[in-house]
Formats: C-alpha cells, sequence, structure tokens
C-alpha cells in the first residue's frame, strides 16, 4: 500500500515547493474567480503554462465556482491543478451527449475537464457535469499517462469518469465519485485507493473496456460503496469490452449492492473473457453467495499482491503493427461455439448418416490466402480468394460469408463452398468481417462493404468480371449478404451510385427480424439474451428502429438484384423470405427458392446436401451473371 500522505505516483513528485521561476518560466501560478490573481480563468492559467517543462508547474486555484470546460493539454506535462479546497474549488459544465451532435461518438467529447497530459496532478477541486440524468455526461476524463487525483469530487450522473488511454496508468486517492449508470469507466489500468462510490440510481457503478493482455484494469483498495435513498439494485460493473479487469478488495460495501454482483451485458460469452474479482470485502453488499458463478473470490494472497505499486507498474506495450495482418487470433475476442466440429455433433444424432465436408488444400483452388482488404484501427481484414485457373480470362466472382450467430464462425467455414464454386467457373472470395465480442452492428455491414469496394477496385488484377459480382451467405451470414447485396449502392461511387451486386444467395438466413417467427426466438423473454440482441446492442422493445434498419426485406425496390434462397427444413429461418420474394415480383425482379426437406439448419455443411447446394447455386449464378 502506498503511503497515505506521500503525493508519490511511480517516480512521479506533485510537490508544490518548486521555486518560483525555473529556466525562465512560472513555475506556481494563481487563478482567482475574482480577478485578484495572474488569471481569473482556470483555462488561462493553463494555457500560459511552458510547454513540456522541466520542472512541475502548479496552477493555484483559489475558492470559487468556475463555470468553464477546462482542458489540460498533452503539452501541459508535469502540470498540477490544486484548488485551496476540495468543496470551494468548483468546475462545472453542461455538456452531455444530445447536445455535442458530434455523432456516435459525442461521449468523449462532453467532459467538463480533460487531462492529455501526462504526469498531471489534480488536488482539492470539485469536478461536475451539471447536465442532470440526460443520458452520457462525463465530468473528467483522464487520458494521460502517470496522473494523481487527490481529494477531488467528481459528480455526475451517467459515465462521471472516464479513465481512459489504452496504455495509461492512473492513481485516484481520497476521492469522492458518483454518478447513476457506468460512473466509472474506460481502458486505463487504474488503482482507486479510500475512495467512495456513491450510486444515484439502480444500475452500474463500473464499464472497464481493458484491453486484452494487461495484467490490470481497475483495482478498488479500501473503498466505501454507497447510495442514495431508495436505491437498492446496482451491479458493481459490466464488461463495456470483451477484457474488462474490474476488482474490489477491503471495500465496505452498503446494501444497495445486488446480490449477483456482476452483468455479462446482455453477452454470455463475456463471462469467458471478463475478470471480475473480489476479495476480504466487508457490508451487506459484500455477501458473496449468491454472485455469478464466473466471477473470482481472492484469496488472502491475492489480495495482498493488488497494491499500487503492483498495479501501476510498467506493463509490456503490443508491438507496433506496421503491414500484413498482424492481429494475433488471441488479441481479438472471439466466441468459439460455431465451428464445424460442433455443428457435426448436434446434428449426428439426429442425423448419423451426415458426413461433414472439409476443405483439401493439396487438392483446392485456394490462390491467395490472408489478403488485406480494409483496415479498421490497426484491425487487418482478410479475404481469401478461389479460382481453379486465374490466367484463363476473367470471371464472374463471388463473396461467401459465413454464419455463426453474428458472434462465432469463421471464413474457413465457406472454403469447401468457395473451391465449388471455383471449379464451376467463378472466382470465389471468403471474407473476414469482425462478429459482435469484437463490435457490433454496423461493423459487420460495414467490413463487408468495404470487402464489395475492394473487389470492385481490385477485381481486375484477379481476372474478375466487375461487372458479374454476387454475394452469398449462410445463416447469419445470409442475413449479412441479403443486407449488403440490396443496400451497397447508397455507399457505392465506383458504380456511379448504381448496385454493382448482380446477384444474391440467401443459404437458410432471415430476411426480416422484426417478424413474429424470428422474435420468438431471437427476442425469447425467457433469456438472458440471444445472438441477435447482442448483436444489435438490445431486445427489440429496448432498439425496434435498429431490428428494423438490419433487416434486408425494407431495402427491396426496383434496383434490386435476383435472388435465390436455399432453405433447410426449419421456418424460423425462412422469415422475411415470401415477403422479399412478393416485393421482387412487383419489380418483376427473379427469385427462385429450393428446400431441403428433413435438412438441419446448418446442411451446406454437410452430405448428403452439399454437392446439392453447390448445384443450385451454380445453376442460379450462371443463368442471373450471364
Amino acid at each position: 500500500m502506498m503511503k497515505p500522505n506521500a503525493c508519490v505516483l511511480l517516480g512521479l513528485i506533485c510537490s508544490t515547493t518548486c521555486s518560483l521561476v525555473h529556466g525562465q518560466y512560472e513555475t506556481e501560478i494563481q487563478v482567482a474567480k475574482d480577478g485578484t490573481a495572474d488569471f481569473a480563468a482556470i483555462q488561462e492559467a493553463i494555457d500560459s503554462a511552458k510547454s513540456f517543462p522541466d520542472k512541475r508547474v502548479t496552477v493555484h486555484v483559489k475558492n470559487g465556482i468556475y463555470e468553464e470546460k477546462v482542458k489540460v493539454h498533452s503539452w501541459n506535462s508535469r502540470l498540477t491543478l490544486q484548488g485551496e479546497s476540495t468543496d470551494g474549488v468548483i468546475i462545472r459544465w453542461n455538456d452531455h451527449f444530445d447536445k455535442m451532435k458530434r455523432g456516435r461518438n459525442s461521449t468523449f467529447h462532453t467532459a467538463t475537464l480533460l487531462v492529455d497530459g501526462d504526469e498531471c496532478c489534480l488536488e482539492n477541486l470539485t469536478i461536475e457535469n451539471t447536465a442532470g440524468p440526460v443520458g452520457q455526461a462525463v465530468a473528467l476524463s483522464v487520458e494521460a499517462d502517470r496522473c494523481l487525483i487527490e481529494n477531488c469530487r467528481l459528480v455526475g450522473h451517467q459515465d462521471t469518469l472516464y479513465a481512459a488511454g489504452t496504455n495509461s496508468r492512473q492513481h485516484y486517492r481520497n476521492c469522492h465519485i458518483e454518478g447513476t449508470t457506468d460512473f466509472v469507466f474506460g481502458e486505463a489500468t487504474a488503482y482507486f485507493e479510500n475512495c467512495t462510490l456513491h450510486s444515484k440510481a439502480n444500475s452500474y457503478i463500473t464499464a472497464a473496456s481493458t484491453p486484452a493482455g494487461r495484467p490490470h484494469g481497475f483495482v478498488f483498495d479500501n473503498c466505501r460503496l454507497t447510495a442514495a435513498d431508495g436505491v437498492k439494485d446496482v451491479f458493481l460493473g459490466r464488461p463495456w469490452r470483451s477484457f474488462a479487469k474490474t476488482v474490489f478488495i477491503h471495500c465496505e460495501m452498503d446494501g444497495h449492492i445486488h446480490p449477483a454482483g456482476w452483468s455479462n451485458w446482455n453477452a454470455p460469452e463475456n463471462e469467458t473473457t471478463a475478470y471480475y474479482a473480489e476479495g476480504h470485502n466487508t457490508g451487506p453488499g459484500a455477501d458473496a453467495a449468491k454472485r455469478v458463478p464466473w466471477a473470482k473470490m481472492l484469496s488472502d494472497e491475492q489480495a495482498k499482491q493488488l497494491t499500487g505499486e503492483e498495479v501501476l507498474k510498467p506493463f509490456p506495450l503490443p508491438a507496433m503493427q506496421t503491414s500484413g495482418n498482424d492481429v494475433s487470433d488471441t488479441r481479438i475476442p472471439k466466441d468459439p461455439s460455431y465451428t464445424l466440429a460442433s455443428a457435426y455433433a448436434k446434428y449426428k444424432k439426429d442425423y448419423p448418416f451426415i458426413r461433414a465436408v472439409e476443405y483439401d488444400s493439396s487438392h483446392g483452388n485456394l490462390r491467395q490466402s490472408n489478403v488485406c482488404y480494409h483496415t479498421v484501427g490497426t484491425r487487418k481484414l482478410s479475404l481469401d480468394i478461389f479460382s481453379a485457373d486465374p490466367t484463363t480470362g476473367i470471371k464472374p466472382a463471388v463473396l461467401l460469408v459465413h454464419g455463426g450467430g453474428w458472434s462465432s464462425g469463421d471464413r474457413k467455414l465457406m472454403h469447401p463452398l468457395a473451391d465449388y464454386l471455383s471449379r464451376h467457373g467463378f472466382v470465389a472470395i471468403t471474407v473476414e468481417y469482425r462478429l459482435s465480442p469484437e463490435a457490433r452492428y454496423p461493423a459487420a455491414v460495414d467490413d463487408l462493404k468495404n470487402a464489395v469496394t475492394w473487389v470492385l477496385v481490385n477485381g481486375q488484377g484477379h481476372h474478375i468480371d466487375t461487372n458479374k459480382v454476387a454475394i452469398l451467405g449462410c445463416s447469419a451470414g445470409a442475413q449479412l449478404a441479403g443486407l449488403v447485396g440490396l443496400t451497397y449502392r447508397v455507399d457505392a461511387s465506383v458504380a456511379g451510385g448504381q448496385n454493382p451486386i448482380r446477384a444474391i444467395v440467401n443459404i437458410d438466413g432471415v430476411m426480416d427480424f422484426t417478424s413474429e417467427e424470428v422474435r420468438k426466438s431471437e427476442d425469447d423473454p425467457s433469456r438472458e439474451s440471444t445472438p441477435a440482441s447482442r448483436w444489435l446492442g438490445g431486445r427489440y422493445a429496448e432498439r425496434p428502429e435498429r431490428w428494423k434498419e438490419a433487416s434486408p426485406l425494407y431495402y427491396v425496390d426496383e434496383q434490386s438484384p435476383p435472388i435465390k434462397f436455399v432453405n433447410s427444413s426449419q421456418p424460423r429461418f425462412h422469415a422475411g423470405r415470401d415477403e422479399v420474394i412478393a416485393k421482387l415480383n412487383e419489380y418483376s425482379i427473379d427469385s427462385a427458392v429450393t428446400t431441403f426437406d428433413d435438412a438441419p439448419h446448418s446442411f451446406w455443411l454437410f452430405d448428403p446436401w452439399f454437392e446439392k447446394t453447390g448445384m443450385v447455386v451454380v445453376r442460379f449464378l450462371q443463368k442471373v451473371l450471364n
């Protein structure tokens, strides 16, 4: 444990006894609201400070209410912002998500005080976001490394404190933090010592987004968890991202803490990746008897090891990615539940005669693998290209999209069918896309549209006739293929605003999420969550507009391409099919249906249906692409 009265963090000295001038710059700056000091506004004082100083610069703030939005810039390193008293110095502003109008990332623009400068110290301040209970509204955002926040009050509702910075370490000591939902959130490694966490509503305290591979995320040591009157159902945390890490040790928890303790954020797969732990806590809320089974209970020895020095010590950073698909599979959140082996085990009992079809690389037509088609940040997205003879003229192309409930599976599941199509005169391309454990809707749709664009731009180099491009998907991949195939023209500059996709093949995928048949399974109230609700970010009642937005049915028009439906005997996977066909008929656009009686959902992966599936797909594509 760090010494209670020492203002030391990782060798960072937050002393305010520096000389008045060092190297011809001020190291002590005074702020007073009444104009009796160097500056009347805190931001003016910060802006006057030397950039990247050798010695710490301290801005002393006299008591007063400072109605201003404040930023400690990245060049304001080694800066201390020190209030005369915690209750007397109040910095407040009222930005919130809807007010910012900055799109989906508006939350990150709402902070009353934003810290970008490394080795920053905040002392004896009240920092408020006064927007009220109107959604995301950050009071303090710390996005820098080696920062100490001491004797501060952080006041807000949702998202009060954003402990940010993928590679940053932060120490919060003797602070009062209050809010409603996720009021401590972010990806930083942060150690909270002797702090009070005050819940103002039945909701969640933390929402960590710890990067994969980090030894620690949020650690709360010797803290007090309290609540407003009437609040009695508060969770300790939920994972904003899959590898969230949060630990409470030696804390006093009042009775408002929910017996389960933790939530998986409606995504059971998070239970295998998130790390939530408790040890040596006291109070009625600390009873671990009914905690979720995937939470960890720490031993005496494990709890002793979580000191400030241990949590905040330097950790290795990931290698810089410069080219190629450098992101290893272990760093990408995955749901491993849907594989060829798992599907075979599921169906073998009812269909003992089935045989799994696997791709034979020694006799197949895989010409190029791991071709990067798009980059999102440092994340490389790849595709594989199959062609029987890539030198004999141009050929039509088919993009193949795998299934797996939008959360599992991979493009290798489509390799056998891609090879089959390549042997029948097509360039077949299997495409990777981001799954829901990594990124929810519409990330997968965006990825696949980028894959189509890559084919249109680079197709000639791979002997592709870019006037004859089709997209095929299976199960969840069929829904995605339908959505991409019917909406791509909205984003297409390559094809002059027209739809360059000339055909869609839907293999047992829903076309209407809003249908009663789909909602029976994908919005089942008896289940905590479903694949669709996890991908779409909520149940139908919570996000009806998104469930409709992701339904291909609603995009059929006169520019839609012909569609082939290949179906199992499971009716719920046909939802929206007949309505789509009716709309296509209005515009005299071709459609066709093949149904395999008494076939399981993933029939295309197995004989005796694999060859039949390939045959009907080839016949359809040859007809509509000629």
